[in-house]
């Protein structure tokens, strides 16, 4: 598979495959592709038979993260030795408890012969300032717009654009806005974003309580309305309406809820003093 990667990104990775680190995190925004990239590389590392030497460590839809347990029973399965190269996949590191953090950082410091620990989260501060230490921190850099024009030109130009102008330079969201992908979950929350943004206030806030039990849902809601509202301020701004100072303040409440929500403020009163300023 072709990735669409920016040239510096491309070298990073290239330098990746001729010599891969012992571990890597890899750090982008939503949407932006990083578990493609880091498959595909895993892939390359693992060669032609990869079957049984690729863990992939994801949060159960159940219970939406991943406890201290898998960690511990991957640390059984790493026991077998083996002169083969394995790799661990963990698309999104952020879904990691805080006990699974502090096993799999014993991993990390002491890792089995040829195994490699390739990791994803959306922002550095998602895991633990130890795991970044011990990890090879590669910071994504997005691909150029005629880089992507020209990766999607099979494409009929019209929805480029409007995929481009919604997801940015995301390589993931814009793939999956063009296939129509719906069960991509920024995608899926795109849309919730955009029913919340024509709703009353009440209406949202009746959604304040199943939407706050879930700190992944809120951090995609959020992720899905700040994409809605910059492409509409970008739009807004590009006709000279009179709606740019609406959709900059809406962006501007959207952006400190994100933060506040980093800050580990209470899900539902983040959401409900949103809800209602919006």
């Amino acid at each position: 598979m072709d990735l669409l990667l920016h040239p510096i990104s491309q070298k990073r990775y290239d330098a990746y495959v001729k010599d891969m680190p012992q571990n890597i995190l890899l750090v982008a925004p939503t949407g932006s592709g990083k578990e493609t990239i880091l498959t595909n590389l895993a892939l390359t590392v693992l060669g032609d038979h990869p079957a049984g030497r690729l863990y992939e460590l994801r949060a159960p839809e159940d219970k939406h993260s991943i406890s201290i347990d898998v960690i511990r029973e991957l640390k059984v399965s790493l026991r077998l030795k083996s002169d083969a190269h394995r790799v661990v996949l963990v698309p999104h590191a952020e879904d990691l408890t805080l006990e699974a953090q502090n096993s799999i950082l014993k991993l990390l410091e002491e890792p089995p012969a040829n195994v490699h620990f390739l990791l994803a989260v959306t922002k550095l501060g998602d895991v633990l300032d130890t795991i970044q230490s011990r990890t090879s921190v590669w910071r994504l850099t997005a691909p150029t717009k005629p880089q992507i024009e020209a990766y999607f030109k099979n494409y009929p130009s019209i929805q480029v654009t409007k995929a481009l102008a919604i997801a940015e330079a995301r390589v993931g969201l814009i793939t999956a806005l063009l296939a129509d992908e719906q069960n991509h979950p920024l995608l899926y929350n795109i849309d919730i974003a955009k029913e919340i943004l024509q709703e009353s206030h009440f209406d949202r806030l009746i959604r304040v309580d199943a939407l706050s039990k879930d700190a992944t849902q809120v951090r995609l809601l959020l992720e899905a309305l700040a994409l809605v509202c910059k492409a509409a301020l970008d739009h807004a701004a590009l006709k000279q309406l009179q709606s740019v100072k609406q959709w900059h303040r809406r962006l501007t409440k959207v952006t400190q809820a994100q933060q506040e929500i980093a800050d580990n403020v209470q899900a539902k009163l983040v959401l409900s003093h949103l809800f209602m300023v919006l």
